[in-house]
């Protein structure tokens, strides 16, 4: 019989058109919602393909960016941390790459810049709309808030 090959993904423009639209609406009110947050760019002529969102809040050392982590899991708000000690499931920077050697020392900024990093999916958000990600953005405010206030108690 005739097997028909048919890509992982289903009409991969159009996914990549909403995901792009939902970034913008997700950033554009994690702006609103939490003005200290860090929103890394891509290099110019990058055409992205912004499966995830990540952002960091540079004024947040390691416990308190764990402390983050936790409030937005209590609100159902799952996102990854670069900066955790050890690697956990698909998220990893180049201190947890033991076979490519002790890269901490050669690439000081990378290892800096990842160290704040959260990483928010936004994959299977298709069906959502621009409203779900102003709620989103608003609880990911709310929650930095919650970590911030009780780091002055």
């Amino acid at each position: 019989g005739s097997h028909q090959r048919r890509g992982q993904i289903r009409h991969p423009r159009r996914k990549i058109q909403r995901w792009n639209q939902h970034y913008a609406v997700l950033t554009s009110s994690l702006r609103q919602h939490c003005p200290e947050i860090f929103i890394p760019t891509e290099q110019p002529g990058v055409v992205p393909a912004r499966s995830s969102a990540q952002f960091a809040v540079p004024s947040m050392d390691a416990r308190a960016t764990e402390a983050l982590t936790r409030e937005l899991g209590a609100r159902g708000v799952k996102v990854a941390w670069f900066g955790r000690p050890e690697w956990v499931g698909f998220t990893s920077t180049v201190r947890h790459w033991e076979y490519a050697g002790k890269q901490d020392a050669a690439l000081p900024e990378t290892v800096s810049r990842q160290a704040g990093l959260l990483d928010l999916p936004l994959y299977h958000t298709n069906l959502w709309n621009d409203e779900d990600f102003r709620l989103l953005a608003a609880h990911v405010g709310e929650a930095v808030r919650v970590v911030q206030g009780s780091a002055k108690l």
